[in-house]
């Protein structure tokens, strides 16, 4: 849930370019055969009508509404389709492991509640994350 909710707020890529392969439309806007056009993961996952209080980080949305159960294309945060990313199981299995190993043996605080973004490639913090980081005792 944590790692859906992050993956929604702060996509990888926070949009892509696709070729339109005919005459088309989106939703007035008509796109000609050839032309490129840009599809914002960033947006699309701040869709209220998907996603209530979009802004806010709420893990638990994903806990009630599954990524699966929702409209095909309200959550792509790795794209969708044919071009979707090749590594998109092993990025999510690698967070998965490397979030719940860090989260029993770290606590982490941030020190500022959102640093911005910077776009690039790929989406990044505009400035560093600082905080404190202390052991959790063991088990």
């Amino acid at each position: 849930a944590v790692l859906n909710e992050t993956l929604r707020l702060r996509p990888p890529a926070y949009a892509t370019g696709r070729e339109a392969m005919r005459d088309t439309s989106i939703d007035t806007t008509p796109a000609e055969k050839g032309r490129t056009v840009f599809v914002s993961m960033s947006t699309t996952h701040r869709d209220p009508r998907f996603f209530p209080e979009p802004d806010a980080f709420r893990p638990e949305r994903w806990l009630t509404v599954p990524a699966s159960e929702l409209p095909r294309g309200a959550f792509f945060p790795f794209g969708m389709g044919p071009r979707m990313c090749v590594g998109a199981s092993l990025a999510m299995l690698e967070a998965t492991l490397v979030q719940a190993t860090c989260a029993q043996r770290w606590r982490f605080e941030a020190d500022a509640a959102d640093p911005g973004e910077r776009p690039a490639i790929t989406l990044r913090p505009a400035r560093p994350i600082t905080g404190t980081l202390t052991e959790r005792p063991p088990v």
